[in-house]
């Protein structure tokens, strides 16, 4: 929410929007947008020491904070990769 959400409740102010319903929505498409740097942005995060996939959701495909990266675990990374994309289209 501290991230991309404030900017998508900045550019309302911005804008001249102030319904509820509208920031609402840009509070979402913040977040949403926020997942999908997130996914577009793992491997550089990684170079950097800095990972923001679930734990959870890694240890659920079988991977850890060490190996997710490793060429024989690309399939179980898409499918992280997949459920985060997901999750930013709810």
């Amino acid at each position: 929410y501290g991230v991309a959400s404030a900017v998508g409740l900045m550019m309302c102010h911005i804008m001249g929007v102030s319904s509820s319903s509208a920031l609402k929505h840009a509070v979402a498409l913040g977040r949403a947008m926020q997942m999908t740097n997130i996914a577009l942005d793992i491997a550089e995060d990684h170079s950097h020491k800095r990972l923001y996939l679930p734990l959870t959701w890694l240890h659920e495909a079988g991977l850890n904070d060490e190996n997710y990266l490793h060429a024989n675990n690309r399939s179980a990374l898409k499918t992280v990769i997949l459920k985060l994309l997901k999750t930013a289209e709810i």
